[in-house]
């Protein structure tokens, strides 16, 4: 077998500090390696990269044959190579282990992981071999948004102003949530109400949680939560007041509101009357999710 096709049989493993980690932070891990043969290297390094996915319109050209299509592409946000481990003679059975250190930026993106939208971190530690192939260890990294303080008062309510009202012939809506800044994972809760003006029917009253996401070029909207306020059918008639309390949980995922140049994440409330072959009456709000 050539030299250069063989990998050299070692134990590379990657330890990371288990406190969630945030813009602004520094990342310390410690990295383990254990021979199980003989071998030289160049050097050790690891590599804390930011990669972001996002589509863009392409057209190319065959002949008399032009087309156009919509096509993924990568790009690093972010990255940073340190050293830990230079020139070395390793022998079977020896154990090396080398911490480091790596800064995230202030101003870097949290990850992004979405049905369109993605943004990823990974550390990957490599050892340079002479004539052999380099061993890679790689582990993704999940690095947080960094929340928002909301005051909040004894009854779990912030300020009234988080609400919305919209306004038809036929009734106001008015949407009002606890806060409109909440961590992944958290419940949500609020109260619709409608003032009707004039008589209308509604298939249903509904609310939903919908987040909206966009790579480049490519787009998706995705209802992360609903819950049906009033079954109906309904019928409602001028001076009547109804007012619904709801609840609504955020997904555990890593899906903050973000904003890069290619790649979006936005959240928002929706209050919904559905009403047959009628546009439905609707108001929003939107969120800010960590």
């Amino acid at each position: 077998m050539l030299s250069f096709l063989h990998k050299p049989k070692a134990d590379l493993a990657i330890d990371l500090d288990d406190k969630s980690i945030y813009p602004g932070d520094t990342l310390n891990l410690r990295l383990y390696l254990t021979p199980r043969e003989s071998f030289r290297i160049r050097s050790g390094t690891v590599e804390l990269a930011c990669t972001e996915v996002y589509w863009k319109l392409v057209t190319t050209t065959t002949g008399k044959t032009t087309t156009t299509s919509n096509r993924k592409f990568t790009r690093k946000l972010f990255k940073l190579k340190e050293s830990f481990l230079g020139a070395t003679d390793l022998t079977s059975g020896m154990t090396l282990n080398q911490p480091v250190s790596m800064s995230i930026p202030a101003d870097a993106p949290p990850t992004v992981s979405g049905k369109t939208a993605s943004i990823t971190w990974e550390i990957d530690a490599k050892l340079d071999i002479p004539k052999m192939r380099d061993i890679h260890e790689k582990r993704t990294l999940v690095v947080r948004s960094i929340p928002t303080a909301a005051a909040v008062d004894e009854k779990g309510w912030t300020s009234p102003s988080y609400s919305v009202t919209d306004s038809s012939d036929q009734c106001e809506l008015k949407l009002s949530i606890n806060t409109d800044t909440i961590g992944a994972g958290q419940s949500l809760r609020g109260t619709l109400e409608a003032q009707v003006k004039e008589q209308f029917d509604v298939r249903k009253v509904r609310v939903e949680l919908e987040v909206e996401e966009k790579a480049g070029n490519k787009s998706s909207a995705t209802v992360a939560d609903s819950n049906v306020l009033d079954g109906g059918p309904i019928s409602f008639y001028g001076a009547d007041f109804r007012q619904w309390p709801f609840q609504l949980q955020i997904p555990d995922t890593p899906l903050p509101s973000v904003s890069t140049s290619s790649t979006g994440v936005h959240w928002c409330i929706k209050g919904i009357m559905d009403r047959r072959l009628k546009q439905d009456l609707s108001v929003e709000k939107g969120i800010q999710v960590y």
